[in-house]
């Protein structure tokens, strides 16, 4: 992470020298074999003049006369920076030498070379089992619960206060029911995270079972409901996606943790 830091610092410092390159600001930049360089990565050099070319088809989408993002600019150099290490190590490897990849080579070149390597470097990553309980709980998670409707806050907040006083939920909500302060009352009502009110969700997610909500104001009205069960459904579907979440997620890190090993190594920004 600290290298990182020194690149994109170096980088920023390289954006100031660059964008005044028409003024002569690139007079700074080492030049090798006579042409200026603005990145070396074990000795390959990033040269001023592909830079600028990246820079300029980078810009061709924009509007014109839109005014140049320097962030931009440092994020184009860290992806062409990428792009060379993931090339030379896939040469170090002999990728380019096989005759199904050098055809791909002469197609699409380093990215070609990058996707190869990638898929090298994440074929024996596993998904972290816990992870993938974490997302699927997340995912098919369902509450039960007892609720009462109220239309008046201080009905809904006196039928709270009882039961927190110890008068059993489903024994006072009834009372207020039948005598009309409560406008309805729902028992055994399963809710999932996708069907839920948002304010509901806010609610119930720090409840524990057995345990009664304050007064939660919803889209139909004023509530207070009381947790009765939390359940994990068994949907071999969500636990499919899951699984590949979880995957995802690891070959990203394992290919993320390459390149950052490969520029703390061999990266030199100048």
């Amino acid at each position: 992470m600290r290298m990182r830091s020194v690149i994109r610092a170096a980088a920023c410092g390289l954006m100031a020298v660059v964008l005044a390159a028409g003024n002569g600001g690139a007079q700074d930049l080492p030049v090798v074999k006579g042409r200026k360089v603005v990145a070396s990565v074990q000795g390959e050099p990033i040269t001023l003049d592909e830079f600028t070319q990246q820079v300029a088809a980078m810009k061709r989408g924009q509007a014109p006369g839109a005014k140049a993002d320097p962030r931009e600019e440092i994020t184009l150099l860290d992806r062409m920076i990428d792009l060379m290490l993931i090339a030379q190590e896939a040469r170090r490897m002999d990728m380019d030498k096989l005759p199904e990849v050098r055809q791909l080579v002469e197609s699409y070149a380093r990215v070609t070379l990058r996707e190869e390597l990638a898929a090298r470097l994440v074929k024996d990553v596993k998904a972290d089992p816990k992870e993938v309980e974490e997302i699927y709980r997340a995912s098919v998670q369902q509450w039960k619960v007892n609720a009462a409707l109220f239309e008046k806050e201080e009905q809904a907040r006196s039928l709270a206060a009882e039961v927190a006083a110890g008068k059993p939920f489903a024994e006072a909500a009834r009372a207020y029911l039948t005598d009309g302060r409560a406008a309805k009352l729902e028992e055994g009502v399963l809710l999932s995270r996708e069907a839920m009110d948002p304010a509901i969700g806010k609610a119930i997610a720090g409840m524990a079972v057995g345990s009664t909500s304050p007064v939660v104001a919803t889209r139909s009205g004023l509530v207070v409901l009381t947790l009765e069960e939390i359940r994990y459904p068994d949907k071999p579907a969500e636990r499919a996606r899951a699984e590949q979440a979880a995957l995802s997620k690891k070959r990203k890190e394992a290919v993320a943790a390459h390149d950052e090993a490969l520029k703390k190594k061999y990266v030199k920004v100048n």
